[in-house]
């Protein structure tokens, strides 16, 4: 991300944020310009509404990964909730595939921020992403993750951890 004092830099990622409770809702879209601080002054306003489906949440997704593609990066989606919903494992297979189509390994992080006895459905969600990125090893990828964040200190760190993650060089076979 560019600072004030950095202006030769310039930001290679993006931020989609889309909410997920009875219905999803598209906070923004491939941004490149605002700060960690001006996305979560978007988030702040918002609360949990009740209900929640997986399937449109990874539809969602899905959707905002093939319209705002770029070709320089690999997408990574970090996808944050309770646990509480259930999920069909063609459409986290589907967004694998999607992206290995278009020339990249997707990279999926789930994010339990409620009990653990509802981990179950986002401990699936990984496992078949695993199982996804295991069958395009010709596409060299940030592999998935579960991780559990209880308080906001563990949220913050997890993220700081991912992102950490993402910026490490990974190799690939050139063919």
């Amino acid at each position: 991300m560019a600072t004030a004092g950095q202006s030769s830099l310039t930001r290679r990622d993006s931020y989609s944020i889309i909410l997920h409770d009875q219905v999803t809702e598209t906070i923004c879209s491939n941004d490149l310009t605002k700060s960690p601080d001006e996305l979560l002054e978007l988030l702040l306003p918002k609360g949990p509404k009740g209900g929640n489906s997986f399937d449109r949440a990874l539809k969602a997704a899905e959707t905002m990964m093939t319209e705002c593609w770029a070709d320089e990066r690999p997408p990574v989606i970090i996808f944050l909730s309770d646990g509480i919903a259930a999920f069909r494992d063609k459409n986290v297979q589907r967004l694998f595939h999607l992206a290995a189509q278009m020339g990249k390994a997707l990279s999926l992080h789930a994010i339990l921020f409620g009990p653990i006895a509802t981990s179950g459905g986002l401990r699936r969600m990984i496992a078949v992403a695993l199982d996804e990125q295991s069958k395009t090893p010709h596409l060299a990828s940030t592999p998935s993750s579960f991780h559990e964040a209880l308080d906001t200190v563990n949220l913050a760190q997890t993220f700081l951890g991912i992102a950490e993650s993402l910026r490490k060089p990974r190799g690939a076979l050139i063919s």
